[in-house]
């Protein structure tokens, strides 16, 4: 991450904005913990998710100069399915639909992220959808 930071202040003003496609289990559950570190959270995706998360504390230290935005999926269902065209957005904690589940088609997180790319309004800090 030090080596994206340089290179993108580096080039000044005119330097790229980063976006980084993270993971889900550096989110927050309803007591305030991240998946990753709760109860329960697999040990076959902990590999995984210790590199989002060490990518995203890395972000979140980078001084003036450069711009980024993570884009977490929900932390656990995220999957092929249907792009409807609706999503909604949070910060640090899942988005929840009327189940009380945060859910989101592999081709709503895209259309997102194109969303955040040609209108910011998360920048430099992590946002989710659902």
């Amino acid at each position: 991450m030090a080596t994206v930071g340089a290179a993108v202040r580096a080039l000044g003003p005119a330097g790229p904005r980063v976006i980084h496609m993270g993971g889900g289990a550096g989110l927050l559950n309803d007591g305030g913990v991240r998946f990753f570190d709760a109860p329960g959270f697999p040990e076959e995706f902990k590999p995984y998710a210790i590199g989002q998360i060490q990518a995203l504390d890395a972000y979140l230290a980078l001084d003036e100069g450069v711009t980024w935005t993570y884009l977490s999926p929900p932390p656990v269902h995220f999957a092929p399915g249907e792009r409807t065209g609706r999503y909604r957005t949070g910060l640090d904690r899942p988005v929840a639909g009327a189940d009380g589940q945060a859910r989101i088609s592999y081709e709503d997180y895209a259309a997102a992220l194109v969303d955040e790319i040609e209108t910011p309004r998360h920048l430099n800090r992590r946002f989710t959808v659902g």
